[in-house]
């Protein structure tokens, strides 16, 4: 019975530790019609990670070609232009899961970052989604700046 109480303890002080990891911010459905077009010289990736009971305190940086765009909140969301051209995309804690695809001009693109569990612990990878599988995922979704 001890055991279970403290279980319990740990999970209820684990939850609210957790809680405040809430990502904050204007969710993409009030944010999507207002937010500024892209440029006709550039192309926008979106970067977004749903919300999940696993793996929330995983929240490694997003790097575009090497350079760090971002972080992989649970529950959040933010896009980058950049110019046309060919990316890759990885995690901090995942160099193996590499998503690489062209950017082409006035072109938009959609990177979910997905948990899973390894031998040892949670790992967060990127992959590339379709517009429509993105934009309902994204709905409920909060604006990283």
């Amino acid at each position: 019975m001890y055991r279970y109480v403290m279980r319990m303890a740990v999970c209820f002080t684990a939850l609210l530790i957790l809680s405040g990891c809430a990502v904050e911010g204007s969710k993409y459905s009030e944010l999507r019609h207002s937010i500024t077009p892209v440029q006709p010289d550039r192309g926008r990736i979106y970067f977004y990670r749903v919300a999940e009971a696993v793996g929330t305190p995983f929240q490694p940086s997003v790097l575009l070609n090497g350079e760090e765009v971002g972080s992989s909140k649970p529950g959040g969301f933010f896009y980058v232009d950049r110019r046309p051209g060919n990316y890759r995309v990885y995690l901090s804690n995942e160099k193996e899961k590499i998503v690489e695809f062209t950017l082409d001009q006035g072109q938009t693109r959609y990177i979910r970052m997905s948990v899973a569990l390894s031998t040892i612990t949670y790992r967060v990878y990127p992959e590339l989604v379709a517009q429509d599988f993105a934009e309902s995922e994204m709905q409920t979704l909060h604006y990283l700046k």
